[in-house]
């Protein structure tokens, strides 16, 4: 029996507070942690953010016969104590938690198995109880443990003060010294012992600072969000350490405006898709977030990540089912590329030649000029407008493929005549240089018209059609109803209608029926008025929207709008943040913690938030 009676201990591995999960269905007892911890661990949660998602679509429970569901209302009244788990879809009290070790008693339901009884809501006033009650205890404490007094940031100032008024005073030391310069290797008892005490108090002086200011800028992002739909783009990449990172960008809109925005960088174990959403779990949760509010899912479709990445849609898309995943344009044509190189031959050995001339690949793209011309475009392009792109290439390259041989020989001709190079004969027979001795059976035009010219192009036709398969899909298709260019000659009010369908969560049964009528008088509206005349794209259409007030008198064609614009169509935001994480982690710098580079990282991409 001793087995069974003896106390479980608590662990004495050191918890790293960055750590600590955000959702408080998934957090441990406070007495599990190691006693010297348990404190901090407290002041940890008592500082972050309250997990009170109030944009989250809150999960109906039937209870007798009638559908019952938390209420956001409930975070205003007991908004001080009050948190919502949105992977359990249960509330708890977080003083009680905190302090449930110290004495037997308190509400089971609102410390560890949560509560649910959303027709009782008369138990969140009971649960507060009277004056003397384990839970207005467990709160005095939490008060008593955030006293200016008792926190780790005016320990350091009052520590200050004592080294200043008491050390310096009762031993009758000056203040200041005879060289006080950034140079002098003596500065004075005062700034000797502050910068003696600063090296011993580095967490307060640095990492902490640092982490106000990064909060600071994601908390005014999330304000900016106000609840309202996005999207989310995600990518990984390994650090100097090999360590594995994943960065998540907002892709917002507000105001008319589309705005991208760094919230976090977030270190996984593997990149498998399981962890990745653990990890976007913990940043939502951490900052109040609901996945049923995005509307959009972003990655490069790399080969490598592919596979982890469909299944990371898919476990979004469970959650919110109007989170639609589109590639990115600008990496999707680029592997196109890539792709027709690594399958040809003699274009590999091309662009190796090339790449050894001038140490950059990209300078011999030129021999796909249609692609290049995209992907110059495709970054500052909506959905609608990249789309069309997308297939002026394609029927660029068909035509190419169909007309094309005669001018490009009569181009060869004329460069190696100016250049005075050899000019091969065509009608003669072709030798393999990896062959010399073997006869091909072929002449040199057939090689490079067939082998090479379409068989080329025809590879990347392929490549278009595989991988722009989803830009064909009825989403995007529909989206070219709002294109606002020629005076909005693609109106279409029967693909905006499926369109508004697409979006269940966003469209009632009844504001589908109200957008059919909205629609035809927006249309008439936007066309009499020559505000609207010039117009080339959705963005610039969703700006004079809110310019000339009109997406007050048209909210649903202005929701419709905002729907297509929170579709990602590339991700140069998160290759930017990588290229900033190699800046701020470096070779000389690789011990740095994962929540310190993230605050550092929040701190440098968003510069503009750090000026006073």
């Amino acid at each position: 029996m001793d087995p069974f009676l003896k106390r479980k201990s608590p662990s004495t591995d050191e918890t790293d507070m960055d750590d600590l999960p955000y959702d408080p269905g998934e957090r441990k007892e406070t007495l599990e942690y190691h006693p010297n911890q348990r404190d901090e661990v407290r002041r940890k949660y008592l500082t972050r953010e309250p997990c009170q998602p109030r944009g989250h679509s809150f999960k109906q429970r039937i209870i007798g016969n009638t559908p019952r569901r938390f209420y956001p209302s409930w975070f205003d009244q007991y908004g001080d104590w009050l948190k919502y788990s949105v992977k359990k879809e249960k509330a708890y009290c977080l003083c009680c938690y905190l302090f449930s070790n110290e004495k037997k008693g308190g509400n089971v339901g609102f410390m560890t198995e949560g509560f649910d009884c959303w027709n009782k809501f008369e138990r969140l006033a009971g649960h507060v109880g009277v004056k003397n009650s384990f839970h207005n205890i467990a709160k005095k404490k939490c008060e008593d443990l955030m006293r200016q007094g008792e926190s780790i940031k005016h320990a350091f100032h009052k520590q200050t003060n004592v080294m200043k008024n008491e050390y310096l005073l009762r031993q009758g030391l000056p203040f200041r010294g005879h060289d006080e310069t950034i140079d002098s290797s003596n500065q004075g008892n005062f700034l000797e012992l502050l910068k003696y005490t600063g090296e011993r108090n580095e967490v307060v002086n640095k990492k902490d600072i640092v982490n106000c200011f990064s909060e600071e800028v994601v908390n005014s992002i999330i304000q900016e969000i106000d609840n309202d739909v996005f999207a989310l783009l995600v990518d990984e990449s390994a650090d100097c350490s090999k360590k594995e990172h994943m960065v998540i960008v907002f892709f917002i809109d507000k105001h008319g405006i589309v705005k991208e925005r760094f919230v976090g960088l977030v270190h996984v174990k593997e990149i498998s898709s399981s962890s990745l959403k653990s990890g976007i779990d913990s940043l939502f949760a951490k900052y109040s977030l609901s996945l049923k509010k995005v509307r959009g899912q972003g990655y490069d479709g790399a080969g490598n990540m592919k596979g982890e990445l469909n299944g990371l849609r898919t476990l979004i898309s469970r959650e919110s089912s109007s989170a639609y995943y589109v590639h990115c344009f600008a990496h999707q044509l680029q592997l196109v590329v890539v792709a027709v190189e690594k399958k040809h031959l003699e274009v590999e050995n091309f662009f190796d030649k090339i790449s050894v001339l001038v140490n950059v690949v990209v300078a011999s793209f030129d021999l796909f000029s249609s692609v290049v011309k995209v992907l110059e475009y495709v970054q500052d392009e909506d959905v609608d407008n990249t789309q069309k792109k997308v297939k002026s290439t394609k029927r660029q390259l068909q035509k190419l493929r169909d007309d094309g041989w005669d001018s490009l020989v009569k181009k060869v001709l004329d460069f190696c005549e100016k250049h005075d190079t050899e000019i091969l004969n065509m009608e003669d027979d072709f030798i393999d240089p990896r062959k010399p001795r073997k006869n091909s059976n072929m002449t040199n035009l057939h090689h490079y018209q067939v082998n090479c010219f379409y068989t080329v192009l025809d590879m990347q036709l392929h490549e278009f059609n595989d991988r722009f398969n989803e830009v064909n899909s009825e989403l995007l298709v529909c989206t070219s109803g709002l294109n606002p260019s020629d005076s909005f000659s693609e109106f279409d009010k029967e693909k905006l209608l499926r369109f508004a369908e697409l979006y269940p969560e966003d469209f009632s049964r009844v504001e589908c029926i109200s957008l059919e009528q909205q629609l035809d008088i927006y249309i008439d509206n936007v066309r009499e008025d020559e505000r609207f005349a010039g117009l080339r794209n959705i963005g610039d259409l969703a700006r004079l929207m809110i310019e000339t007030k009109k997406h007050l008198s048209h909210p649903l064609v202005y929701r419709l709008l905002k729907l297509t614009l929170t579709l990602p169509v590339a991700t140069p935001t998160v290759e930017r943040c990588f290229l900033g994480m190699k800046i701020v982690k470096t070779v000389l710098r690789n011990d740095i913690g994962d929540q310190f580079l993230s605050d550092c990282l929040i701190c440098y991409i968003k510069k503009k938030n750090l000026k006073m």
